[in-house]
């Protein structure tokens, strides 16, 4: 027995000394296999000294405007800063010369390059309240190359290599395209990131809010954009937080933020701007949360609310008994509210406000085969929605001298949808009588709406 163990044991330790041998082996294999990398690796480290400064702000201002790599998403912590912007200008792929050569060539092809040098030639502008300058030359020189179509992948990819360009005018006018290659179909996984940095990141209000203007796709789909947009719902420049608010308009994004109801009715209440307050009270409705109603009935009945968010409530009611999409419990309060402020005698030019009255059009009693959503609705709501009595009211508006255009010709459209082109015909001669300044346009629109199916 004792002999036998000592061959086991003897046999084991002749296997370890081999295997030892072997790794080291392999080790000297492999230290002589990486001698030559090391030397190469050391060899550019050395070199790298002579780069030129102009090299390095080049290749530096290259990554920032570039999306960066699928790895830093996936490491990136929400609430870590953007990396800093490009300070220098990056170079346009043609020179001002060759872009002129172009232009004035009607029939030459637009290239993603003539796009580029078109848009960062814009750098050349300042920025107004309302966007590019529309004096400056280099805006209508890009107007021009916009004119003739450029193909909209490549406008989009382009765009967004530039959302961070170290000119406003640059990145407005790329914050107009680039959310469809930031959050589009053929998105790249770098690419929201790129745009959700941008959008941290901007200072200048009137870019900030083209931005955010361009979220309808990304705010559906990033949780991280949300969070970005709830964040500026405190902003300090009011165009921010009037579009950041009508943003939380859509159910979609409305419903996957959490608490956002609570921070709508907040901005009801207490913000300073009443465009902010009226963005706030029409999204309350996409939370589809009952609590709304009673602020709704709040400030359509108090005398002393302004007329902007009067109106922004006023779609908001509309909303909670139907619209797109159709709500899934119509409210028969809501219902109520909307009826009370058609049928409101002592019509004009802030009564009955036109938001949301173009929603009207979809309280239908008939519906194609496809559109079950709206069968739906119509199950629930038919058991206090009146068709006949919204139809009267719509007519009392769209006859009334007293109210203002916009609303008589959204009462119009609605009689339209709802199947009333019978009606419309027979009110288009009393409209063209009427000495209002805005009655020719309406008798036409009836005359017109009279002629056109319902869908």
């Amino acid at each position: 027995m004792k002999l036998r163990s000592l061959a086991v044991l003897g046999a084991l330790a002749l296997a370890l000394v081999a295997c030892d041998s072997k790794s080291k082996s392999h080790r000297i294999e492999d230290d002589e296999e990486d001698t030559p990398r090391r030397r190469a690796t050391s060899a550019s480290a050395s070199a790298a000294p002579s780069v030129t400064a102009s090299a390095v702000a080049s290749v530096t201002a290259s990554a920032s405007a570039a999306p960066p790599p699928s790895a830093t998403v996936a490491s990136t912590d929400d609430d870590a800063p953007p990396p800093p912007a490009p300070t220098e200008e990056p170079k346009p792929p043609l020179s001002k010369e060759q872009l002129e050569t172009y232009l004035k060539d009607p029939s030459a092809a637009v290239t993603a390059e003539v796009f580029e040098t078109a848009l960062l030639a814009l750098s050349d502008c300042t920025l107004d309240r309302y966007g590019v300058d529309y004096r400056c030359p280099a805006r209508k020189s890009f107007n021009e190359v916009v004119r003739r179509r450029v193909d909209y992948k490549e406008r989009a990819r382009v765009s967004l290599k530039h959302i961070r360009h170290p000119k406003p005018a640059v990145r407005y006018q790329a914050a107009l395209s680039a959310p469809d290659a930031a959050f589009g179909t053929e998105a790249s996984d770098t690419a929201p990131k790129a745009y959700i940095d941008a959008l941290r990141s901007e200072s200048e209000p009137t870019v900030l809010v083209q931005l955010v203007t361009g979220l309808h796709l990304g705010a559906r789909k990033s949780d991280r954009v949300k969070k970005v947009l709830v964040s500026l719902i405190d902003h300090g420049d009011s165009r921010v937080r009037e579009a950041v608010l009508r943003r939380f308009s859509d159910h979609e994004v409305a419903k996957g933020t959490p608490g956002i109801f609570e921070r709508l009715a907040t901005v009801v209440e207490k913000d300073a701007d009443d465009r902010v307050r009226a963005e706030a009270c029409a999204s309350l409705a996409a939370t589809e949360n009952d609590a709304a109603i009673p602020i709704f009935e709040k400030m359509l009945a108090a005398p002393d609310t302004p007329k902007e968010v009067f109106a922004g409530c006023f779609e908001g009611a509309i909303q909670m008994w139907v619209g797109s999409p159709y709500p899934k419990k119509p409210s028969k309060v809501a219902y109520e509210a909307t009826m009370k402020i058609l049928e409101r005698p002592g019509r004009s030019k802030d009564l009955p406000p036109w938001r949301g009255m173009s929603k009207l059009g979809l309280a239908k009693t008939e519906f194609k085969t496809y559109d079950r959503d709206g069968k739906a609705w119509f199950d629930t709501a038919k058991a206090f929605y009146d068709k006949a009595r919204l139809v009267r009211a719509l007519e009392g508006i769209a006859l009334d001298e007293k109210a203002e255009f916009l609303p008589r010709s959204s009462a119009m459209s609605a009689l339209r949808q709802l199947g009333e082109q019978k009606r419309l015909k027979a009110m288009a001669p009393k409209i063209k009588v009427q000495k209002d300044r805005s009655s020719k346009m309406l008798f036409e629109q009836a005359e017109r709406d009279a002629k056109e199916p319902t869908f």
